[in-house]
């Protein structure tokens, strides 16, 4: 992982996804994993629904690019 790149946001944004909901299967509603997993997901939802606005910013492209 340490060397992947990612080539559109999208990519990224899936990767938290999936991390996000190992994190809520796996683990207690009160765990500190669950809680965290909560926050960034609520973080990057921020983010993931304005994806355009970010790549303007970042140069990084969009999927559809």
């Amino acid at each position: 992982m340490l060397s992947r790149k990612y080539e559109v946001w999208e990519e990224f944004f899936a990767d938290v996804d999936l991390m996000c909901s190992n994190a809520f299967t796996y683990n207690e509603d009160d765990s500190e994993v669950y809680k965290d997993a909560r926050q960034i997901k609520v973080g990057t939802s921020v983010y993931s629904a304005d994806v355009g606005l970010m790549t303007e910013h970042t140069g990084l492209p969009s999927k559809g690019d």
